[in-house]
């Protein structure tokens, strides 16, 4: 078949208003035919007035929430195709990835992909299998190699963005298991936490006790993390037992400490260097009996 003149690529599209009509018409395919519509000028890449550009630019300059419906309040404003703002946006660098999902919209999401995966079964079809224990070794062999050549800042990089994933995550500290000091969720104060000895437990009552009597205006359990950024390896962050804030404002962390090992030690001498207006107050052995025999007797639940 003879290869279509521009005048009849022009014509035909001018006449279809489609590309893949006139390229079905012309023997062609449609996305050459775009292309070839672009070079002539018929079709802009970007043809969006200065208003509608205005428009688009405030809705993702001020943020949205993929699934809360904005953007398709513009497009039908608009009355524009979604996908032609969203392409626009992406070449004027307004869009990221790490842009937040609405709870609905991920929602909306599982119950679609649940009902797919019910009628067509898993998409991969490999629901139920497992690596074979060669296919493990390659893995962790490959892993090895893909670490070996990484340099040391991105290897410190990479570590630090694994801790504070399991920060966001709630799982900093994970529960031990067969360990002697009773760690378990506790209620105290209304709320229920996952209290890692019952030292720490009972110290979180006898904060609760003081709360209530005055002596302190809040205090709060595993309040923060502070990282350790200019160091490479070990310790890299502090996770406290508690936050105590007094009526004046003055701000304390308090560790509970039975006894105090060395990358304990250690997190504290970090702490001391890189966080030198934090306050942190150690209660250990003789400072938490004296509570016990003080109070032990007065203080609801203490264990």
């Amino acid at each position: 078949m003879q290869k279509a003149t521009d005048q009849q690529i022009i014509d035909t599209y001018r006449a279809t208003k489609n590309v893949w009509k006139a390229g079905k018409m012309l023997g062609m395919c449609g996305q050459s035919v775009h292309e070839r519509c672009k070079k002539l000028g018929i079709i802009e890449s970007v043809f969006f007035t200065s208003t509608e550009k205005a428009a688009i630019s405030e809705l993702y300059k001020n943020g949205f929430v993929v699934g809360d419906g904005k953007l398709n309040e513009l497009a039908a404003r608009l009355n524009r195709p979604k996908t032609n703002i969203c392409r626009w946006a992406k070449t004027q660098g307004l869009t990221s990835y790490h842009r937040p999902v609405s709870c609905n919209m991920l929602n909306i999401m599982s119950v679609r992909t649940k009902k797919y995966i019910a009628l067509n079964g898993h998409p991969k079809g490999a629901l139920g299998m497992k690596h074979t224990e060669d296919a493990k070794r390659r893995m962790g062999i490959n892993q090895k190699i893909s670490w070996g050549k990484k340099t040391e800042e991105e290897k410190s990089a990479k570590t630090i963005k694994m801790l504070k994933t399991k920060e966001a995550n709630g799982t900093m500290v994970m529960p031990r298991q067969k360990c002697t000091w009773k760690q378990s969720w506790r209620e105290v104060g209304g709320a229920k936490k996952y209290y890692r000895s019952l030292w720490e437990a009972n110290y979180a009552r006898y904060l609760e006790f003081l709360k209530s009597a005055g002596e302190i205006k809040s205090w709060e359990h595993e309040p923060k993390t502070f990282w350790f950024e200019q160091i490479k390896r070990g310790c890299r962050s502090y996770l406290p037992d508690f936050l105590v804030v007094y009526h004046s404002g003055v701000e304390e962390y308090h560790e509970v400490k039975g006894w105090m090992d060395d990358r304990s030690k250690t997190k504290l001498k970090r702490m001391s260097k890189y966080y030198p207006s934090v306050r942190v107050v150690l209660i250990q052995a003789a400072e938490y009996k004296k509570i016990k025999q003080a109070l032990s007797g007065v203080i609801e639940g203490w264990e």
